[in-house]
C-alpha cells in the first residue's frame, strides 16, 4: 500500500510543471496571437500536424487544465489539510482579482478565460467534503451520480442551470485524480477504480453530445491523454521531479497562471505596438515569472501554503 502523505510526490510535480507550460503556451502564445491576427508558420504546423490529428484541442490549453484538475482531485483525495489548501489558493485569487481590476481600470486587457476551472474545482471539492465520511468507493460513486445528474439537468435547462451542468461536465477530470489516488493507496481495488474511471468517461462523452459548447473539441480524448500522462509521470518522474526547474514551476503553478492572465496578457498587448513580437513575448514571460515569484515568496510562503 502506498503511504498516505500530503507532500507532493516528484511525479505529481512533473505533471504540474507540464500543465503550467501547456497552459501558458496555449493562452499567452497561441490564443493571444490568434486573437490579434498572427499565424506564425510554426503555430500553424503544430495545429495541423499535432493538435488536429491527435484530437488535442485548443492548442494544449484544455490538456493543461485537465492535468491540473486531475492533480487537484489526486491531492484532495491524498488528504491535504483544508487550511493549507486555502492558504495556497485564496491569496492567488484575491491578488489576481485586485491586480486584474487595477489593470482593467488603467485601460489594460486582463484575460479572464481561465476562471472556469476554479468553478469546476470548487464544485468538485464541495461534494468531496459532503461525502468524505462514506466508504471510498461509495463516496466516489455518489459523486459520479450527482455530477452526472447535474450535467443531464443542465443540458435541458437555461442559465444558470445550464452553466452549472457545463461545469459538472468537467468534474470527471477532478474525479479521475481522486480515483487514481484511491487505487494507488489501496483504498479501492484496481477493478473498482477501472469501473469508476469508465463511468467518469461516460459523463465526459455524454457532455460532449449534449452541450453545443463541447462540439468539435474532442474533450474526452484530451482527458484520456491527460490521464495517460498522469499515470506515466507518477512512477517515472522521480528524477525529473527533483530538478530545480520542475520544483519551481510546480510550486508556483497557480501564481504563474494567474500572473499570465492579469499581467502577462495585457503587457504583451501593450508591448507589441512598440517592440518586435518575439521581444514583447519575452517581456510578457519575464513579467509573468517575476510576478509569480513575488506572489509565492511574499504572500503564499508567509501564509504556509501547500508544498
Amino acid at each position: 500500500m502506498v503511504e498516505l502523505k500530503t507532500r507532493a510526490a516528484p511525479g505529481v510535480r512533473v505533471v504540474v510543471a507540464i500543465s503550467v507550460v501547456l497552459v501558458l503556451y496555449s493562452y499567452l502564445v497561441a490564443l493571444w496571437l490568434n486573437r490579434h491576427g498572427y499565424s506564425p508558420a510554426i503555430l500553424v504546423a503544430i495545429r495541423d500536424w499535432l493538435n488536429k490529428p491527435s484530437g488535442i484541442s485548443d492548442d494544449f490549453g484544455v490538456l493543461g487544465v485537465s492535468l491540473l484538475l486531475m492533480v487537484a482531485g489526486f491531492r484532495v483525495a491524498q488528504g491535504i489539510p483544508v487550511r493549507r489548501t486555502l492558504a495556497a489558493t485564496l491569496p492567488v485569487l484575491v491578488v489576481a482579482a485586485v491586480v486584474g481590476a487595477v489593470v482593467w481600470f488603467a485601460g489594460g486587457e486582463p484575460y479572464a478565460g481561465l476562471a472556469w476551472p476554479i468553478g469546476v474545482a470548487a464544485l468538485a471539492a464541495a461534494l468531496v467534503l459532503a461525502t468524505h465520511r462514506l466508504p471510498p468507493a461509495g463516496g466516489l460513486a455518489v459523486q459520479l451520480v450527482v455530477f452526472g445528474d447535474l450535467m443531464l439537468l443542465g443540458a435541458q435547462g437555461s442559465a444558470p442551470l445550464h452553466q452549472l451542468g457545463l461545469l459538472a461536465g468537467f468534474t470527471p477530470l477532478f474525479l479521475l485524480g481522486e480515483i487514481l489516488w484511491s487505487v494507488r493507496s489501496g483504498r479501492i481495488s484496481a477493478y473498482a477504480g477501472g469501473a469508476l474511471g469508465g463511468a467518469a468517461f461516460v459523463i465526459l462523452f455524454l457532455t460532449e453530445h449534449r452541450y453545443p459548447e463541447w462540439h468539435g473539441f474532442w474533450y474526452p480524448v484530451t482527458a484520456l491523454y491527460a490521464l495517460l500522462i498522469f499515470m506515466l509521470a507518477l512512477p517515472s518522474g522521480q528524477v525529473a521531479g527533483e530538478t530545480a526547474l520542475v520544483r519551481w514551476l510546480s510550486s508556483r503553478a497557480l501564481w504563474l497562471i494567474a500572473a499570465a492572465c492579469v499581467l502577462g496578457w495585457p503587457v504583451l498587448g501593450l508591448a507589441y505596438h512598440d517592440l518586435p513580437l518575439p521581444v514583447s513575448l519575452a517581456v510578457a514571460v519575464l513579467v509573468t515569472g517575476a510576478a509569480a515569484e513575488a506572489g509565492y515568496r511574499f504572500v503564499e510562503r508567509p501564509l504556509g501554503g501547500v508544498r
